[in-house]
């Protein structure tokens, strides 16, 4: 009757034909899915001896997972607990792969499973997901907590995991040596470095200093004042958005303050952690600032150029010096990134940064 049907149709015969084509080759491969995952399960009733024997069903099962999702093929149309039954497969492995089995894994599992579209991410991710939280003990539970709320958040794809469990584990590092962070030293690395410059840019380190010197900084963080505790980071917020009295000066950090209280503010709303500039980031925008801002003279340099170690937060920088281009001066910002992936995860990560300033971005 295949043969027959086409001919029926006349002139739309050859659309009749293609039609029946797409949904015999999708036929083929949803069989093919289905065969798959249920021969897995069968696999697994009796949990292979080796975890790389349960590894490799686990791989075929994604696989199948991915395959289903970019046919349009709904599981439960088969077999209504097919989801619960594939996590079970899934959780299996968890348990067996992982040296600390906890909660926010298996939320990884759940998550993964039953999101609609996994785009490019595959098993390898969610393994190195769930390794990122593979830890227990008391000094595991505020990143447990955290990365929990965050992985059971709704918005949240699979795809933002690796990148927002690493930020909370960069963020808790910064939080516990925050106290330990020596402005003075800050500045005495600054002026080290500016002595292999042009004069120009020498007058600009000794220009942010004056701006931001010892016993300015933006907040203070002596005491038994915890970064932890909900009361003394609401305190420490307003502090932030609050000048420093010292000596009766002006505020040096200017405009910068009310970027660091918006980005404080939106990452704890994110993250329930709080967020403080390092020493390193004011000093290098308050360099940028001098830099923008001063007269154009025949010695004055055309272009600077910062040079940012690993985890001194040059994507705080960067937004932080796009926003102030934007708002202050009444410019265009273009921001060039050699590395796609890292500019759509920083470009969410400071998409409400941008939108609390009203700056659009194209």
């Amino acid at each position: 009757r295949g043969d027959i049907l086409p001919e029926r149709f006349g002139e739309g015969r050859g659309v009749v034909e293609a039609v029946v084509k797409l949904a015999k080759e999708r036929l083929v491969t949803w069989r093919g899915v289905e065969h798959t995952w249920k021969d897995v399960l069968r696999q697994v009733e009796k949990i292979p001896g080796s975890v790389g024997a349960l590894t490799q069903q686990c791989q075929r099962l994604f696989r199948a997972i991915k395959e289903a999702q970019l046919t349009k093929m709904d599981l439960r149309r088969s077999d209504p607990q097919a989801i619960e039954r594939i996590c079970e497969v899934f959780l299996a492995w968890q348990e067996r792969a992982m040296t600390n089995s906890n909660s926010v894994q298996k939320a990884i599992v759940w998550k993964v499973v039953g999101w609609p579209q996994l785009g490019s991410f595959d098993f390898a991710d969610m393994d190195i997901c769930l390794r990122l939280v593979d830890r227990g003990g008391s000094g595991s539970d505020v990143f447990l907590s955290r990365a929990e709320a965050l992985v059971k958040e709704k918005t949240t794809s699979p795809t933002e995991f690796r990148g927002l469990l690493s930020h909370i584990e960069t963020m808790l590092f910064f939080l516990k040596y925050a106290k330990s962070e020596d402005l003075s030293l800050t500045h005495a690395e600054f002026r080290k470095a500016a002595g292999e410059v042009d004069p120009t840019v020498q007058s600009y380190v000794t220009w942010a200093e004056r701006r931001y010197p010892p016993g300015a900084e933006l907040v203070s963080l002596s005491g038994n004042r915890s970064l932890m505790d909900g009361n003394d980071v609401t305190a420490v917020l307003r502090e932030i958005r609050k000048p420093s009295p010292l000596r009766g000066q002006q505020d040096g950090v200017g405009t910068f303050r009310e970027i660091f209280f918006q980005w404080a503010s939106t990452m704890r709303g994110k993250f329930n952690l709080l967020v403080l500039p390092h020493h390193t980031q004011v000093v290098c925008l308050l360099i940028f600032q001098r830099f923008l801002e001063a007269e154009r003279l025949p010695t004055t340099p055309h272009a600077l150029i910062a040079q940012v170690g690993t985890g001194e937060g040059k994507s705080m920088i960067v937004a932080a010096l796009a926003i102030y281009v934007v708002v202050v001066l009444r410019k265009k910002a273009h921001v060039v990134v050699d590395d796609e992936t890292l500019l759509e995860r920083d470009f969410g990560t400071f998409k409400r940064l941008f939108d609390n300033f009203q700056v659009q971005v194209p």
